[in-house]
């Protein structure tokens, strides 16, 4: 058997680590102007994996809307802004520091989409670097 694991996903997609500083800026509801920085974990053309300090962990809840104003450590994914999210998962293990969600994007045009894929598979490739 193979020492590797067949990635099953439906859509590829890019890990970063701590060390990349890669971070969203998230406004928390329309009707505030609470702002949050998470760190960005994974991007596919379908949504984000992000994570939050433990304190900060109950400003998001599963099913909430966000919005994604920025991403901040790479000039190119400056044009993903004022995005919608959907949180539809949450990794809450009281032994890490962090705890992670997982968030889709809403009403993402295609063409954005296509680029976030062309991104995200030229990372994956080695061809660009944050």
């Amino acid at each position: 058997m193979s020492e590797y694991k067949q990635e099953r996903r439906r859509y590829k997609r890019v890990f970063f680590s701590g060390q990349d500083d890669l971070a969203a800026i998230l406004k928390i509801s329309d009707n505030h102007e609470e702002f949050l920085t998470v760190f960005v974990n994974d991007l596919s053309e379908v949504g984000l994996g992000f994570a939050v300090k433990r304190d900060q962990k109950d400003k998001i809840i599963t099913g909430s809307q966000l919005t994604l104003k920025k991403i901040r450590g790479s000039e190119h994914l400056g044009f993903i802004t004022d995005w919608k999210l959907e949180v539809l998962w949450v990794l809450d293990c009281d032994e890490l520091e962090h705890v992670g969600f997982g968030c889709r994007f809403l009403d993402m045009p295609q063409a954005v989409r296509e680029k976030i894929r062309d991104h995200v598979k030229a990372w994956r490739n080695g061809g660009i670097r944050l």
